[in-house]
């Protein structure tokens, strides 16, 4: 059996634990940026929707836990339409128009900005993680590269247009 100080020891087992700490490291400091500007999304799609809902401004789902989450094809169950708005809203801040509604829970749209930004995750595996801090690193550049809104907020371009070259999250995450 290997000792922990044989990790120390051998280069290739070095290696694996420096790489694993960079991508802890960088996860961590992704974090508050991502979720920040999460909740500027999640403020900028309610106040654009009660606005022409002419809702107030505290309007939330009346029926939490009956609107559920769909694709485009399933009815709409949202009795003041509000959530079927933050549903066409959401793909329009999707960059392919697909977002993943397998990880939601429409009925804490409102309440929980991080069920709008897991929208913008992988379809699998995040049904159950509520908050960044719980998410892993491939579903927090997951947002990062599928949600426009990050487009305007880094230093380098997310999806080159025209270009064949991937952006360097997309590697990462491949």
């Amino acid at each position: 059996m290997t000792s922990l100080a044989d990790v120390f020891t051998d280069q290739e087992s070095t290696n694996w634990l420096k790489a694993w700490l960079a991508v802890d490291i960088t996860k961590a400091g992704l974090e508050r940026f991502v979720y920040e500007e999460i909740q500027t999304v999640h403020s900028q799609i309610f106040n654009y929707i009660r606005s022409k809902l002419n809702l107030p401004a505290t309007a939330s789902c009346p029926t939490p836990g009956k609107c559920k989450t769909r694709s485009n094809k399933q009815p709409r169950h949202c009795p003041i339409k509000l959530c079927d708005e933050v549903h066409d809203e959401i793909i329009q801040y999707h960059r392919y128009g697909k977002p993943s509604w397998k990880n939601t829970s429409a009925d804490q749209w409102a309440s929980n900005p991080w069920q709008i930004a897991k929208c913008f995750m992988p379809p699998d595996g995040y049904t159950d993680i509520n908050t960044v801090q719980d998410t892993d690193f491939n579903g927090v550049i997951s947002v990062l590269l599928n949600c426009i809104h990050f487009d305007n907020k880094v230093s380098f371009s997310i999806q080159p247009s025209g270009s064949k070259v991937l952006c360097f999250l997309t590697k990462v995450i491949k």
